[in-house]
């Protein structure tokens, strides 16, 4: 379980930065210095729905927001893909794509990791999320960039990453059903009354 969430975790970022960046320079000829633009708006989107994300999990649940996430990226992946794909190329465009990206991206990630160590008992924690966790970034998330050059090219569509996401999602969305909670923490902010 642990494998697939941590390795869910970088596949949207990496998406939205690395690939994408690619794309822009060789298929759209965007130059160097309007892509850099562009993946700085894209971290400091990510930078800012961070903490926003972290707070709604602390009030519904980390595991609740974790699954809505994994199911607006199955829902939502082909429709923004396609969104981008089509007419002109513009920043306004990209960026509203990397906007939605962004949300949906930190809605996962921002619980993702304090989620993670309730999924292991204290004696094993360390061990147990840096061995799988990092596991699972080498096989799902390191490969995203190759996975979606790789869909792009055999489609010959830009909308073919949006599987990979869709994949993931699922994965993730199954993989947060079958999960368990061994630390016997709450993982919702619980208020004085």
């Amino acid at each position: 379980v642990t494998l697939i969430l941590g390795g869910c975790l970088p596949v949207n970022l990496y998406l939205c930065t690395y690939f994408f960046n690619y794309v822009l320079i060789e298929d759209f000829q965007f130059s160097p210095s309007r892509v850099m633009l562009i993946n700085s708006i894209t971290i400091l989107l990510w930078i800012f729905f961070f903490p926003i994300m972290g707070a709604i999990s602390d009030l519904i649940g980390k595991r609740v927001l974790m699954i809505v996430s994994s199911l607006v990226t199955i829902v939502f992946s082909y429709p923004l893909f396609y969104f981008i794909g089509t007419s002109d190329m513009s920043i306004k465009k990209i960026v509203v794509f990397q906007a939605i990206m962004a949300i949906i991206g930190t809605a996962y990630a921002a619980p993702s990791l304090t989620y993670l160590a309730t999924l292991f008992p204290p004696n094993v924690r360390h061990s147990g999320i840096s061995f799988f966790f990092n596991l699972g970034q080498a096989f799902l998330g390191s490969t995203t960039p190759l996975i979606s050059t790789f869909l792009v090219t055999r489609i010959g569509y830009i909308a073919g990453p949006a599987f990979y996401l869709i994949f993931t999602g699922f994965l993730c969305f199954l993989a947060l059903l079958v999960a368990r909670n061994c630390s016997g923490a709450d993982t919702v902010l619980r208020t004085k009354q």
